[in-house]
């Protein structure tokens, strides 16, 4: 798990909660995904506002498609166009453009 998931866990949620929160991206992690597993996680954080009731929610989400969690976390957001697949600290400058290998990831405009 990425440094920047790790400290939004430990900023957005009270230990309990983040123990829980932490258990369920590790499973998440070793599943694997057909989308990047940190765009996933950083979605779900995102959607989650802070509410580990909403964590397993859009856990049970990814389960059925992990593009939706990240399509419905994409929206919220405004349509910024980075899909999560960049840090936190990176994503209020966002300037609209991924870096050349996010960019090479992406397939009909959708980095999954």
């Amino acid at each position: 798990m990425l440094q920047d998931i790790k400290d939004r866990i430990k900023n957005d949620f009270e230990f309990a909660d983040a123990i829980e929160v932490e258990k369920i991206f590790n499973q998440i992690a070793s599943f694997g995904s057909n989308t990047g597993v940190d765009q996933v996680l950083r979605s779900i954080l995102y959607l989650s506002n802070s509410d580990l009731a909403n964590v397993k929610k859009y856990y049970s989400m990814y389960c059925d498609d992990p593009r939706d969690v990240i399509g419905e976390a994409e929206e919220k957001a405004g349509n910024p166009g980075h899909w999560f697949s960049i840090p936190f600290d990176q994503m209020d400058g966002f300037s609209g453009n991924l870096s050349k290998g996010e960019e090479d990831k992406k397939e009909d405009n959708l980095p999954f």
